[in-house]
């Protein structure tokens, strides 16, 4: 969910359900091609200002998907050209498209500035704006339900699982975790009236969203991983709050803060010998790139004398140019101390895909 900041778009537009679509004039006339547009009936029908202010529907042509809009408009039907006009007849020309006199009244948008999401946009996280919803428990550190029976799982956040192994203590520390997430959200919310913000539903058919406290003010997510309690995990369908929460991570990260002073949850050394008994799970590794590697389409950083048994992070050739614009250019990272964050999988040694900017960065000290 997007709040649209101010912006400007110039030019003439086609105005559907679909929102903003510009004309195109590259076959000598003015049309609009409907990527999606098959008839105006089944998939709605795009709308233009015409004379008088009225609406006028558009005559799509014997076939592609070019729509006419009281003007001539043409397309190449083997040597010549089919043309279309206003009042839907058609017919064929050989010297290029039919002249009209009438000229297409359409809606323009030149240098006036309207809200758009074309334009830069500022997320919203959480806004005592969002909608007014009460928490009836608290099924984790990351999900609730609501009254109505709803369930709601924090978006871009996650109260640490229980690690598969590592003995009594690591399990103790998960324990003691996972009952102190659960408390401080419960303490926030339970038996109360928070705002909801949604942002989406996940495959389980839970609601996701970010809360807020109109009582006290609070963005709920952002205070509890201000404390230690949840983890940010940055994903494609969730990066618009990512940037704040992870100022919020890495103060409780160097504060050892929560569930950042337990072994089990700490930030990882890229040489750690255990890397491999976190297969599975969302971990924080740190550590120095020693060398880089090309092979698949993909970028390797390594971490290890040895890139096929020690640790690698694994990035897709396509999305470098995006992690760059994000200040994170992977081809000069050798020698840099990097911190990743996302699940350990195994492929020869531990590996951790990166598909977004917010879970790689390269770290001072």
């Amino acid at each position: 969910m997007v709040r649209a900041t101010g912006g400007a778009v110039k030019g003439a537009v086609v105005v559907s359900r679909k929102g903003f679509e510009p004309l195109t004039y590259g076959l000598g006339n003015r049309c609009s091609i409907l990527l999606s547009y098959r008839d105006g009936r089944a998939s709605g029908e795009a709308a233009m200002v015409g004379r008088g202010g009225r609406a006028i529907r558009p005559v799509p042509s014997d076939a592609g998907r070019i729509a006419c809009f009281e003007a001539t408009c043409s397309r190449k039907v083997g040597r010549g050209m089919r043309s279309s006009d206003g009042g839907g007849d058609e017919r064929e020309t050989r010297g290029g498209p039919a002249r009209d006199d009438r000229r297409l009244v359409v809606l323009l948008i030149a240098a006036v500035s309207i809200p758009s999401i074309a334009a830069a946009a500022e997320p919203v996280c959480a806004s005592p704006e969002g909608e007014p919803v009460w928490a009836e428990r608290v099924v984790r550190g990351d999900e609730i339900v609501l009254v109505d029976g709803r369930r709601v799982r924090l978006a871009g956040v996650e109260a640490p699982r229980p690690p598969f192994i590592g003995g009594e203590r690591a399990s103790r520390e998960a324990a003691d975790v996972d009952a102190a997430a659960r408390a401080a959200l419960a303490d926030r919310v339970e038996g109360r009236e928070i705002a909801l913000t949604e942002t989406g539903t996940d495959r389980h058919g839970r609601r996701l969203g970010h809360l807020y406290d109109t009582e006290r003010g609070q963005w709920i997510e952002a205070e509890l991983v201000a404390a230690g309690h949840l983890r940010v995990t940055p994903s494609r369908v969730d990066r618009g709050c990512a940037a704040a929460l992870l100022a919020e991570e890495r103060a409780a990260m160097d504060a050892r803060r929560g569930l950042w002073a337990m072994s089990a949850f700490a930030v990882v050394p890229a040489e750690a010998g255990d890397l491999v008994s976190r297969v599975g799970r969302w971990a924080v590794v740190e550590g120095r790139v020693r060398s880089i590697g090309r092979s698949g389409g993909h970028i390797w950083l390594n971490f290890g004398e040895d890139f096929r048994r020690d640790f690698a992070v694994v990035m897709d050739d396509k999305d470098l140019e995006g992690f760059r614009a994000a200040g994170f250019d992977a081809t000069a990272a050798r020698g840099w101390t990097v911190r990743v964050r996302g699940v350990v999988t195994h492929r020869g040694g531990p590996r951790i895909a990166v598909e977004v900017p917010e879970n790689i960065e390269r770290v001072r000290r």
